[in-house]
């Protein structure tokens, strides 16, 4: 246990309880930790749970960010002598009882508390507290660099390579995207790249072509659209788009950022730019939509963008027919001169049990037009991964299955209500639960995260309230760093988490929802596939983000590791990137 943390525990040793631990806990969390540090008591005959160790250990430094926690503490925790100090920071009436003093501290904000308990405990603010996010650039010129005479010698160290060119097979989907975009003011097009192959940077690098071609200046004006659902994709966009036109565009463009914590402030500009690009998030969009008639602002900017989109890019394009999607998408596209082009490693939206009528509609909505990676005489790949893997882009992976078997039926299943849970479309939160705090499966997942604990691992938990029990669980039981990505997950906080990761800094990494697109760290030797799920779509996305290879800064090989719980199986990543060819032209 830290210096920052004990002054706390020994203030709650005697006081806490299963009752207080579940209570600030919540069921799942408290129910999973329990029962793994149960199971391994019962094996090894060790102590009594302390429920107190387990709080002080699992909150750490965000102890004073739970207020089930601090409600317990100033209740039962702080002397009454400590009360007085609070009391006097918090501005409280000192002739209060005692009893009276602690609910008007109760009644405070939860900074303000945060604030009073740090300093009546003489802690380390650094430690608790969390600095404010910083104010965040919605709109940015990026003008090219001047162009300077350069010797053989610093050549390459002026210029990065991955800015002056790109892969032969990106060149080739390149070439065929450009030309169908440029000669048909009204395409739809499908760019099909499996994970780790560079589909952003080959879409920049067209965009950046569109631009020159189409938007030259001073005459020929207009505004492209880019799509994506999260803010990590966005993001990773906006940078990749920022970095190439530095060094390969021809004059200054505004670049917005309307995703994520951004506000709508600055895109209002767009429509005094000469050319310009928007990185925007569907909900964002959706709220531009659906702004009432009487903001003239936005009656005007959406005018301005049916009038003047010339190309509109979705990433991760398999999601286009969800209903805030394909709205939007309809809306930007609706006038003549709106090219539309799709992204996507995993071109589908169906698993085993729908059906193709989705794959179908998908198809139709691109135009059952898709470009595909070919050889270089141009013809179809019958295995893109087995040749990416052997030009070293894709890394190769060393697959591990482990098998889990869960009675079901100490949970009150019958034979048929099994039947029935492994017929359904996908796991449903019922069964997410039960697997989730299983202490014999949790101990399969952090033994195997203990075995790699040198590598770089990314672990996909099955829920939210799974990913909190494998952080706690990996600090309090094998005392291993992890951090967890969640979607509610502070930016500032989830930025500094991932750079960590990225760095080597930090060598687990737990999430739920998030990070299965838009996310690259090329350190990522390990991953840990805890999520069971019949979707073809998800599996291949969260496949994807270990196999980057060495030509693209990752590893020759990767692990990984997925466990098979007996409710279904999981397709091969070869199967899941051809399961959708039939659809497509």
């Amino acid at each position: 246990m830290n210096d920052n943390i004990e002054p706390i525990y020994n203030l709650i040793k005697s006081r806490m309880d299963r009752y207080i631990f579940q209570n600030v806990l919540g069921d799942n969390v408290s129910m999973g930790i329990e029962k793994f540090h149960k199971m391994r008591q019962s094996l090894s005959g060790g102590k009594e749970i302390n429920y107190a160790e387990l709080i002080v250990e699992s909150l750490d430094s965000e102890i004073f960010d739970n207020k089930a926690f601090i409600k317990f503490f100033i209740k039962e925790g702080l002397s009454d002598s400590k009360i007085d100090f609070l009391s006097e920071f918090l501005n409280i009436d000192n002739t209060l009882s005692h009893f009276k003093k602690r609910t008007a501290c109760l009644d405070k904000s939860l900074p303000k508390l945060k604030s009073g308990l740090i300093a009546i405990m003489n802690l380390d603010s650094n430690y608790f507290q969390t600095e404010k996010a910083a104010k965040i650039i919605t709109r940015e010129t990026i003008v090219p660099f001047t162009p300077v005479p350069v010797d053989e010698e610093n050549y390459k160290d002026l210029i990065p390579k991955e800015y002056l060119s790109v892969h032969e097979y990106q060149k080739r989907v390149k070439d065929k995207l450009i030309k169908h975009i440029v000669f048909n003011s009204d395409a739809k097009a499908l760019v099909h790249m499996p994970t780790g192959s560079g589909k952003t940077k080959t879409s920049i690098e067209t965009i950046i072509d569109f631009i020159k071609i189409k938007l030259t200046y001073p005459h020929d004006p207009g505004i492209i659209l880019w799509f994506a659902h999260s803010k990590e994709l966005c993001e990773q966009a906006y940078d990749t788009f920022k970095s190439l036109w530095s060094f390969k565009g021809d004059y200054p463009i505004n670049a917005y950022k309307v995703f994520g914590d951004a506000d709508f402030n600055e895109i209002y500009k767009c429509e005094l730019d000469h050319a310009s690009i928007i990185f925007i998030g569907f909900q964002k969009f959706d709220s531009i939509l659906k702004a009432s008639s009487n903001n003239s602002k936005l009656h005007a900017l959406k005018q301005y963008l049916i009038e003047n989109t010339k190309l509109v890019i979705i990433d991760e394009a398999h999601k286009a027919l969800a209903n805030t999607y394909k709205k939007a998408l309809d809306f930007v596209t609706q006038t003549n001169g709106c090219r539309l082009v799709g992204l996507t490693a995993t071109p589908g939206r169906s698993n085993y049990i729908t059906g193709d009528n989705e794959n179908k509609e998908l198809a139709e909505f691109f135009g059952t037009h898709i470009i595909r990676i070919t050889k270089s005489d141009d013809s179809i790949l019958p295995n893109p991964l087995e040749y990416l893997q052997e030009i070293e882009v894709l890394a190769e992976i060393e697959q591990e299955e482990l098998p889990v078997t869960i009675d079901f039926t100490k949970h009150n299943y019958t034979q048929q209500d099994y039947r029935k849970a492994s017929n359904k479309e996908d796991i449903s939160s019922k069964e997410i639960n039960i697997i989730s705090i299983d202490p014999h499966r949790n101990s399969i997942i952090l033994d195997k995260i203990n075995e790699n604990k040198d590598n770089s691992t990314l672990v996909f938990a099955c829920s939210k309230d799974h990913c909190i029990i494998l952080n706690r669980l990996l600090k309090s039981a094998y005392n291993i760093d992890s951090e967890v990505i969640l979607g509610e997950t502070n930016s500032k906080i989830r930025k500094q988490a991932i750079s960590d990761f990225k760095s080597g800094k930090l060598k687990v990494l737990i999430n739920y929802g998030v990070l299965s697109t838009g996310f690259d760290a090329p350190k990522l030797n390990t991953l840990i596939v805890a999520r069971p799920t019949k979707s073809i779509v998800l599996y291949s996305q969260i496949v994807g983000r270990v196999l980057r290879g060495p030509a693209n800064g990752g590893n020759k090989k990767n692990k990984l590791i997925t466990i098979k719980d007996n409710l279904l199986g999981f397709p091969e990543p070869d199967f899941m990137f051809s399961y959708w060819e039939e659809f497509w032209n």
